[in-house]
């Protein structure tokens, strides 16, 4: 059960004031779509998500952040059989896969992060007092399903002409998604959660236009900005209230542990390893195939770590 009286709540606002990424992102793709002559689409392509600065800001900080709570002696005792049994095990499959069908296995791989981010974003609604029930759940499958497909089209043409009905499949289950997104707006009697369906809905339909505008890095980029900074609202939050009374994670017994020095702290580590791994590997396959694996074991652990009434969910409040 949540605990409703933390020292340190996720204010709604907060995480509403994370999809300002997108009138942004717009701005950037159709400037240079209509009126550029589509000059900087060449450095909006698939392999950009390759740069420096994309891996150290967009895809490794909350994932090793995520990490450091595992300094915590419950936590990593709590977990053992997952971090030693389940992980090995999905690690050894998707690395023999993807040496072999490297571009099956990246296309595979945003599948599995619209999966991940979707569902965070789709979960996150009952928080703001989207009801459960018919039309969240066809909402939320279907943006899910459609984005994941929509997203493997990205490589398709790379890998078989066959799968060119990704296309049209994915398209009309995202329309589905969008119909069932109104029927929810209609029945959510809070505000804030009416804004938090348009919200998510305008980010769905941002990726999906940038996608069939050939500009893949705007299209990934606004799905795992909105992904990245909530999810690090949530990771600080929940360390700050773990150990407000006292120290359980054994990182922090060197930090004074004031609301400041961890909101600095959590993202200056995850950054500089995020730099690490980057800075150490020079082989773009090789990077790639490190960088999706430890994605991978973080949306492994969190799909267990944020269940209800889990360790993770009792230090965490939505108000």
């Amino acid at each position: 059960m949540e605990n409703k009286n933390l020292a340190y709540p996720i204010q709604r606002k907060w995480i509403l004031g994370v999809f300002i990424i997108i009138p942004l992102v717009l701005a950037v793709g159709l400037y240079d779509y209509f009126l550029n002559d589509q000059a900087w689409q060449p450095y909006f392509s698939l392999y950009s998500l390759l740069l420096p600065l994309y891996l150290l800001f967009f895809e490794l900080p909350h994932i090793l952040a995520s990490f450091a709570g595992f300094a915590d002696g419950e936590y990593a005792r709590h977990y053992r059989k997952h971090l030693l049994i389940g992980l090995p095990v999905m690690l050894l499959l998707f690395g023999v896969f993807a040496w072999h069908y490297y571009l099956f296995a990246i296309g595979l791989y945003l599948a599995i992060t619209i999966y991940h981010v979707i569902r965070q974003q789709t979960g996150i609604a009952h928080m703001f007092g989207v009801p459960k029930g018919r039309w969240h759940s066809v909402w939320s499958w279907s943006i899910v399903i459609g984005g994941a497909l929509l997203f493997m089209q990205l490589v398709e043409s790379r890998i078989d002409q066959a799968l060119a009905w990704l296309w049209p499949v994915g398209t009309s289950i995202l329309a589905i998604g969008f119909i069932a997104g109104v029927g929810l707006i209609k029945e959510t009697k809070s505000r804030l959660g009416v804004w938090y369906v348009v919200a998510t809905l305008a980010m769905v339909l941002t990726s999906f236009l940038f996608v069939q505008l050939q500009y893949a890095f705007l299209a990934v980029l606004v799905v795992r900005f909105v992904h990245e900074v909530t999810a690090f609202m949530f990771y600080i939050t929940h360390e700050m209230n773990r150990n407000a009374e006292t120290i359980k994670n054994k990182l922090y017994k060197w930090l004074p542990l004031l609301p400041v020095s961890l909101v600095i702290v959590i993202p200056l580590f995850a950054i500089f390893g995020g730099a690490v791994v980057r800075n150490s590997i020079s082989d773009p396959k090789i990077l790639y195939m490190v960088v999706m694996s430890i994605a991978l074991i973080h949306y492994y652990m969190e799909s267990i770590m944020w269940k209800r009434d889990s360790l993770h969910r009792q230090y965490v409040q939505v108000v």
